[in-house]
């Protein structure tokens, strides 16, 4: 199976940093240098990195700096890999819960978002792009075809040509499960779609562990994850280092517009990740770029 490497972007040289603080743009260059992240104005943007530590005393600084160091960022420009690699792990599980049936591919959007594009929406383009003629042969299937569109699954499954050719095997694709509440609200809207015989995974790129084990709770054996993310801090550090570095992350989100369900990461999720569109569950002193009183400069904006 041909694959095209993600090369990424030339780090090139950083630019002249805001008069001020030195320090400040000495752990954003470290940071930078560190992850090899470009110094071109992209997501994560240098100045905005830059003012984020010197909008918070050093302590906070500290842990802001231990957190871009592992930050995952993730943009759209990766998720080819992230998909070869996604089916390169599961292949096996893959081909014997297909079991020789005819496959969809579904693009994941819940009920409360229909009509918008999503992140699963990019996994469905890249696949159609890259990766959607090979399938048949990597899950051993008599075919495979996509729909771009969720809202028309119900309409297809019980349209004749699907009736006539199933039972079938109905993959459906996201690219990050947080909480699991939008995976669990979509399941318990299509899951009565299915006909007889049919069976069906849900494949993401991305889960957190929480998200993970409330889908598995209602679903057992359902969710299939090219990465498992648990909290940054919490699930990492020693409970006293933990209890400081949440005690600094409160001290950003008190600097913030934004509300109390995210302070640290929708469902306190405490992520520290950026997809094609950076997650609510991350904490919000990344993507939130409202302040209170100014604008807030978060390097992995939500747009």
């Amino acid at each position: 199976m041909a694959r095209r490497r993600w090369s990424g972007i030339k780090i090139g040289v950083p630019p002249a940093a805001p008069v001020g603080d030195v320090d400040a743009r000495s752990r954003a260059l470290t940071v930078f240098m560190e992850r090899g992240w470009p110094f071109d104005g992209r997501v994560p943007d240098f100045e905005d990195t830059i003012n984020l530590f010197a909008a918070v005393d050093t302590p906070v600084r500290d842990t802001l700096l231990e957190l871009l160091r592992r930050f995952r960022h993730l943009p759209s420009a990766a998720y080819e890999d992230l998909i070869f690699e996604f089916f390169e792990r599961h292949r096996t599980t893959l081909r014997v819960a297909v079991a020789g049936r005819r496959v969809v591919l579904v693009p994941v959007i819940a009920p409360k978002d229909d009509g918008r594009i999503k992140g699963s929406t990019r996994v469905g383009v890249e696949i159609k792009d890259h990766l959607l003629g090979d399938l048949e042969h990597l899950l051993d299937a008599p075919s495979v075809q996509l729909l771009s569109d969720p809202r028309a699954f119900r309409e297809w499954r019980g349209s004749e040509e699907a009736e006539a050719s199933g039972p079938w095997f109905v993959l459906f694709l996201e690219d990050f499960v947080g909480s699991g509440d939008s995976m669990l609200e979509f399941c318990e809207a299509q899951i009565p779609n299915l006909a007889a015989g049919d069976d069906w995974r849900v494949a993401t790129l991305v889960t957190l562990e929480r998200g993970r084990l409330a889908v598995e709770a209602a679903y057992p054996g359902c969710l299939l994850a090219g990465e498992v993310h648990s909290r940054a801090i919490s699930d990492s550090y020693p409970t006293e280092v933990a209890q400081e570095m949440l005690a600094h992350m409160g001290t950003v989100f008190k600097l913030l517009k934004v509300k109390k369900k995210y302070r640290l990461g929708y469902a306190e999720s405490e992520a520290i990740i950026a997809m094609a569109r950076t997650p609510n569950n991350t904490f919000p002193a990344f993507w939130c770029t409202q302040g209170r009183g100014a604008v807030w400069p978060a390097p992995f904006p939500r747009i």
